[in-house]
């Protein structure tokens, strides 16, 4: 089982009454914080796990999911960040008592995108607890949430798990997957789970980002034509920029840690520690500012 020491903190809490009111889970993008969250409200409320899509798309009246909405504009897919009014909507909502489970349940995604007004209409709900509502706030970046709400939560954190658990994970749920699908989908998964089930389950896009790895390591090798086009069919589409700039970054870590273990020459090594510094700058770039995304790739592969 994935996050056994999480899970069993928790169990403990409940177990001798001493849950806090508001937890906080982060973790790098992928590590399972949604499905660990899932598991504990499933566990606080005796909810049954078959029913988990049902009750966290808004179906369960008492469990209301905050997220970013996605958006198309002009040929753009995009993510909003959370509004004021997504959580007055969640805080109106959790102003009765509960209708079927013992707790009330707010569920906040991607919480790093809360604008300021909705981050401190939050802290107040935070700041004066009531009994019958737990809070369970998940981010990619635990330094993008307001230090007043971090510090008034429980913060749990999560690493990205070994290979080996993932592995005996994926093999209990998808008992039908062969053991070479598995380990085709753990070797680009980087011991995130949730990045590994989703590949496993939509296999045009675990074929895309396969596909999106080739052409970068073909770039890398000085393909220049070929980074030149990743940049021009990604240069609209953030979030498939992103994905790649991801992969890129995952892709460029292993060889580094394989040139060093094969102890290669110090400036192979510092070479590619250089491509990566860059990678890993510019995908915080896209992700957080409104930059020229194809020119800032086309940039990136001609220094390559």
């Amino acid at each position: 089982m994935l996050y056994q020491r999480q899970l069993q903190y928790f169990q403990e809490a409940l177990k001798s009454g001493r849950l806090s009111h508001a937890y906080c889970l982060v973790g790098p993008e992928g590590t399972g914080k949604l499905s660990l969250a899932q598991e504990w409200i499933e566990l606080l409320n005796e909810l049954n796990s078959e029913e988990r899509d049902v009750n966290f798309s808004n179906g369960h009246p008492d469990i209301f999911v905050i997220k970013p909405v996605i958006e198309e504009k002009k040929g753009k897919i995009r993510k909003k960040d959370i509004s004021l009014e997504q959580v007055q909507d969640g805080l109106e909502k959790i102003s009765f008592f509960p209708y079927q489970a013992k707790y009330q349940i707010i569920l906040i995604e991607e919480a790093e995108r809360l604008t300021i007004k909705a981050a401190n209409s939050l802290l107040k709900l935070i700041e004066e607890p009531t009994e019958k509502v737990k809070i369970f706030i998940l981010s990619h970046n635990e330094e993008k949430i307001l230090p007043t709400i971090r510090s008034r939560c429980q913060i749990i954190r999560l690493a990205p798990e070994s290979e080996d658990k993932i592995r005996d994970y994926l093999q209990k749920k998808y008992s039908t997957e062969t053991k070479a699908e598995i380990d085709a989908v753990i070797a680009i998964s980087d011991g995130k789970v949730e990045k590994a089930e989703q590949y496993l389950n939509d296999r045009e896009l675990r074929e895309k980002m396969e596909e999106m790895r080739a052409d970068f390591a073909t770039a890398l090798r000085g393909g220049k034509l070929t980074g030149f086009k990743l940049a021009e069919e990604l240069g609209s589409n953030r979030t498939e920029c992103l994905l790649m700039l991801d992969e890129a970054v995952s892709y460029l870590r292993k060889l580094l840690l394989n040139l060093i273990s094969k102890e290669e020459q110090v400036r192979v090594i510092r070479k590619v520690y250089t491509i990566l510094e860059r990678a890993v700058l510019l995908r915080h770039q896209i992700a957080t500012t409104n930059v020229n995304q194809r020119l800032q790739l086309e940039n990136f592969f001609a220094q390559i």
